[in-house]
């Protein structure tokens, strides 16, 4: 019956229907609302499911946010020496570093004296880098590995850089293994008798730039005491560097005389 009337109503044209006002509710006198103060107000409480949908949707949680956990420190991968105010990195890796960067300002940083012992030298920077030294009074003392003196294989040559220093007078040897085919491999400085520079690393254009190399800066004194010992022993065998090649050394056991052999023991005493 309800639906049928309803029906009738929507059915007649907007000017017979009957529009009723309803009058407005009386207002209430102000006194009769009793007004809360905002502390006085009771708080609902919400059960754990709701409370937990409200702390996730407006972050309103019940309690404070848990501190995070501190992050631990990324340790560096070496520290740093100090050679006369110029601050090296203890370790250098060529994937990270140019080393040769930080050798020649331990070149710079040199005073007194700087004992050298490399297999070769092809870095025009380095080698302007050693002139410097000499000119400023440092004793400058190099063994350097014979075959790169003096090329033994058709398409190798001496390195403007080697011929530099032999031709501007710097105190050189050479130093082969102990046989034919031995050479001297050893990459080391030793600046001022207090810093040590060792460790894979060529002083080459090659192995700045091309190579996974690595290099040291050491400052402990019994460590750069015994390479310095060492150092003072190959600079003990080893040759002056003639104006002409030396005959190449045939079999292995037979070296020239003051230079070491693999078949026999070394007697080099120290540390």
């Amino acid at each position: 019956m309800i639906r049928l009337i309803a029906a009738l109503l929507l059915a007649l044209p907007a000017s017979a229907q009957v529009r009723v006002a309803l009058p407005a509710p009386p207002a209430l006198p102000a006194a009769i609302i009793p007004v809360l103060p905002a502390a006085a107000a009771p708080a609902l409480p919400l059960a754990p499911a709701l409370e937990a949908g409200r702390a996730f949707f407006d972050g309103a949680a019940a309690k404070a946010p848990a501190p995070l956990a501190p992050q631990a420190a990324i340790p560096a991968r070496g520290r740093s020496v100090d050679l006369n105010g110029q601050q090296l990195p203890s370790r250098m890796f060529s994937d990270e570093t140019q080393i040769s960067g930080h050798l020649i300002r331990a070149i710079d940083a040199t005073r007194v004296s700087l004992d050298i012992a490399i297999h070769g030298l092809a870095l025009r920077e380095v080698a302007e880098a050693l002139s410097r030294a000499k000119k400023r009074g440092v004793r400058v003392r190099i063994v350097m590995n014979q075959t790169h003196v003096f090329p033994e294989k058709a398409r190798d040559t001496r390195s403007p850089e080697i011929q530099r220093l032999i031709d501007e007078g710097f105190e050189m040897r050479m130093l082969r293994g102990g046989d034919q085919f031995g050479v001297m491999h050893n990459k080391i400085a030793i600046f001022d008798g207090k810093i040590l520079e060792t460790g894979s690393y060529n002083w080459t254009h090659a192995a700045d730039a091309w190579h996974w190399e690595n290099a040291m800066f050491l400052a402990e004194a019994s460590r750069v005491a015994a390479f310095q010992s060492y150092w003072d022993w190959m600079w003990s065998i080893s040759s002056a560097i003639p104006k002409k090649a030396p005959p190449v050394p045939v079999f292995e056991g037979s070296p020239p005389s003051g230079r070491p052999c693999r078949r026999r023991r070394s007697t080099r005493r120290g540390p």
